[in-house]
């Protein structure tokens, strides 16, 4: 009985041990594969936006850089590239407005294609209305440009109101998956770094327990020897006493 009893306490420590390491092997592995199936891609896709939308931001800036370089110059001097140089950026601009929008059509992002429907619509008037201003001051001077100013401006402060809040989007979505993505290796870190250690633990625990219960069980087997030769040893006195008479 003592052995068997030995023998299933040491089965069920291994068991227990065995347990808390697939118990952890599961975490990493669970993890793991999260990360490569789910957030690495998720990133991929918000870092692909990330750049885009890093484009879509400087065509527009360029665009209004070489319309107001040229109206300043009025295209003297050799400087009469501008009207060129906006067209390159506007056209640029209106290819990458057209991937996203194929982008999100093939995501079935109904908000994203119909946010850049709008801008797309607004870059038009925007560019049209900058090139128009930058025309009137090359051809008919500093006042005839300065009265139409201000419809460009007006159609620049419009592009913003609503380019800059989905740009903006754009730029904190790929901020929190890189969040997510170190928060999910950090976890990964911790279990493959403090898994082995609470295993130690918990075998250092199970053989104190065991070697408790083992000495414990030793020293009632001793006693019951004990016990059993002073009986013993006492019916063998009385047995030869009893001879005797």
């Amino acid at each position: 009985m003592f052995n068997l009893n030995f023998k299933r306490k040491i089965l069920f420590g291994q068991l227990f041990v065995l347990f808390v390491f697939v118990i952890f092997s599961a975490v990493i592995l669970i993890a793991s594969r999260d990360v490569k199936n789910n957030k690495i891609s998720m990133l991929e896709s918000n870092y692909r936006q990330y750049k885009v939308s890093a484009k879509i931001r400087f065509d527009v800036v360029q665009i209004q850089q070489w319309l107001t370089d040229i109206s300043a110059t009025r295209g003297e001097d050799g400087l009469d590239d501008g009207t060129q140089k906006a067209e390159e950026f506007y056209k640029d601009l209106m290819a990458t407005l057209k991937n996203e929008k194929e982008y999100a059509k093939n995501k079935n992002d109904k908000e994203l294609e119909s946010a850049l429907n709008e801008i797309k619509d607004l870059v038009d008037i925007y560019y049209s209305v900058g090139v128009k201003m930058s025309n009137l001051y090359v051809k008919e001077g500093t006042k005839a440009g300065n009265g139409f100013m201000s419809q460009f401006d007006k159609a620049s402060e419009d592009l913003q109101v609503k380019l800059n809040p989905l740009l903006l989007q754009i730029e904190n979505k790929f901020d929190t998956g890189i969040n997510v993505l170190k928060a999910r290796a950090e976890l990964i870190f911790q279990v493959a770094l403090f898994a082995p250690l609470i295993a130690i633990v918990i075998v250092g625990f199970f053989i104190f327990f065991f070697v408790s219960n083992l000495t414990k069980s030793l020293k009632d087997v001793v006693t019951g020897l004990i016990d059993n030769y002073s009986d013993l040893e006492g019916a063998s006195l009385a047995l030869y006493e009893n001879s005797l008479q």
